[in-house]
């Protein structure tokens, strides 16, 4: 649940942006779980030159290493523990990460991609990429960051404060429209206060 929510955020959020993203499930049984060397043959095979992981890739050194071998980057996304050092990529997102400061280490990977979007809202924001453009309003997304984080709050028995009580990001109470066309209000248990203050700092 948690990966599919943090590729279902960051596809709406490319979509926003006039881009399609694909979408690729390694099969467990053949590749294994997470990225492997055989997934990322897979992808450079069929035309792709950057990989975005989510909810796995911080632990799978060797795998990236070969995807760099075979001149595919590779950004990676996750809230797992890692090993002492990082796997040599793009990028890697992960409150986690050894030396991360941020206090955000109890987030899934849809609260971390949720923040990571807020954060390259803001940073599109002051290059001026939203002159042409529609800023995309995360807070429609809510509901996927949600069932995301739900399974794992409860899996590790984090406390986090209902959206009610809320004021932050004044989520308590929106309202926002669906693919149906229906209203949704967003009272979810997603993030603790912490959390909420550091979205907001990016948003």
């Amino acid at each position: 649940v948690d990966g599919a929510s943090s590729a279902a955020l960051l596809v709406r959020w490319f979509r926003a942006l006039g881009a399609e993203l694909p979408i690729y499930v390694p099969d467990r049984v053949t590749e294994g779980y997470g990225p492997s060397a055989r997934a990322f043959d897979t992808l450079k095979a069929s035309g792709a030159d950057l990989v975005i992981t989510v909810d796995c890739g911080a632990a799978a050194n060797e795998a990236v290493a070969h995807a760099a071998a075979i001149g595919l980057k590779v950004v990676v996304i996750d809230h797992h523990m890692m090993r002492e050092h990082p796997p040599v990529c793009a990028a890697v997102v992960n409150p986690n990460r050894p030396g991360c400061n941020s206090g955000q280490g109890n987030l899934a990977a849809a609260g971390v991609v949720f923040v990571l979007l807020a954060a390259l809202n803001r940073e599109a924001r002051g290059r001026g990429m939203f002159a042409d453009i529609k800023e995309p309003d995360i807070r429609q997304w809510l509901d996927l960051a949600a069932m995301g984080m739900a399974p794992e709050q409860l899996h590790q028995r984090v406390p986090v404060i209902l959206g009610s009580k809320n004021e932050v990001l004044r989520i308590e109470r929106y309202h926002a429209e669906n693919e149906r066309g229906e209203d949704r209000p967003y009272e979810s248990p997603l993030f603790n206060e912490r959390s909420l203050f550091r979205a907001r700092e990016f948003i």
